[in-house]
């Protein structure tokens, strides 16, 4: 799971966690049209996806750009929910989220992506 920061309409940061997939270089992201989040990326599409492995030392990577929504599509829905349930459930879900009218993809453009392990940082 990561947690996704968006910018509400007062310039305060806000951050939620969210499934997710790794499509480089590309994030996508599964979300309903009426969040708050939805509504933040339509005012300001800047975004910034913190993940940690919940390890010792401390793992994990953020990655910024620029979310786009469109509607979603099988392949990428399954890519998300994939990752998070057996692939038997998966396909169910994919079903479901697909026949939801507000149900919306985000396809996050990465321009910017730094991990780190432990103390040490990696660009």
């Amino acid at each position: 799971m990561g947690h996704l920061a968006t910018v509400d309409r007062h310039g305060a940061p806000r951050v939620g966690p969210v499934w997710f997939a790794w499509a480089r270089p590309e994030v996508l992201v599964v979300t309903l049209s009426t969040t708050a989040r939805y509504r933040h990326i339509q005012n300001n599409p800047e975004v910034s996806l913190s993940v940690d492995a919940g390890t010792f030392p401390p793992t994990g990577a953020v990655l910024a750009g620029r979310a786009t929504v469109e509607p979603p599509n099988a392949e990428d829905l399954m890519a998300i929910v994939g990752r998070y349930l057996p692939s038997t459930l998966a396909a169910s879900y994919v079903h479901k989220y697909m026949s939801d009218e507000e149900r919306v993809l985000l396809r996050i453009n990465c321009s910017t992506i730094y991990g780190w392990l432990g103390s040490a940082r990696r660009a």
